[in-house]
C-alpha cells in the first residue's frame, strides 16, 4: 500500500508540472503539401469556398459562415466535427490573416485552440502547390506531449485524404 500512495503520489506531482510547464505549440504543428494541377486562384477559390470544405476536408461534417460578412480578417465561420461516442463538437473558427487567391488562417478559441492555416502557391500555369499546416496553440507541456499527439495523427491522416479528394475535382 505505501509503494502505491507513493507512486499515485508522485503521479500527480508529475502531471501538476506537466500542466504548468509551458511548451511552443509551434514546435508541433503538422505541415503537408501537394502539387495538384490546377490553377493556384481556381485551387485556392474552391478550398476556400465554405460549401466545399465538407467535400476535400471529411474531418468536418458541416462548414457554415457563421457571419454575413464577405472573406476576409474577422470573418467567423462554424465548423461541426461529428466524434464517435461523443457526437458533434461546433468550433468557431476566425479568419486570422488573408491574401485573396493565397492564404487564409483561421483561428478557433475552442479547447483545442486550433491555428489551420491555407497557403496556394503556382508551380506553373496548370499547377499549384497547396500547402494546410495545423497547429494546436495550447502551451501546456502536458497537452503537447498527451492528447497533442493523438490529434496530430488524425489531423495528418485526413490532411492525406483532402489532398487525394482534392487531386481527384
Amino acid at each position: 500500500m505505501n509503494k502505491l500512495h507513493c507512486l499515485s503520489t508522485v503521479t500527480v506531482v508529475l502531471l501538476a508540472l506537466l500542466t504548468k510547464l509551458e511548451s511552443d505549440p509551434g514546435k508541433f504543428s503538422i505541415a503537408q503539401s501537394a502539387i495538384l494541377n490546377a490553377d493556384y486562384r481556381d485551387l485556392f477559390q474552391f478550398v476556400a469556398h465554405p460549401d466545399t470544405v465538407e467535400v476535400w476536408f471529411r474531418w468536418i461534417s458541416h462548414f457554415r459562415a457563421a457571419d454575413k460578412r464577405p472573406l476576409g480578417v474577422g470573418k467567423l465561420y462554424q465548423a461541426v466535427y461529428s466524434l464517435p461516442v461523443l457526437g458533434d463538437y461546433i468550433m468557431l473558427f476566425r479568419v486570422m490573416k488573408y491574401v485573396p487567391d493565397s492564404c487564409m488562417v483561421l483561428e478557433s478559441e475552442s479547447w483545442l485552440k486550433p491555428r489551420f492555416e491555407v497557403f496556394a502557391t503556382p508551380i506553373s500555369e496548370e499547377q499549384a502547390r497547396l500547402t494546410f499546416r495545423l497547429v494546436f496553440r495550447r502551451s501546456s507541456a502536458l497537452f503537447q506531449y498527451t492528447l497533442g499527439p493523438l490529434l496530430r495523427i488524425f489531423a495528418q491522416h485526413y490532411i492525406q485524404n483532402s489532398f487525394s479528394l482534392l487531386s481527384n475535382v
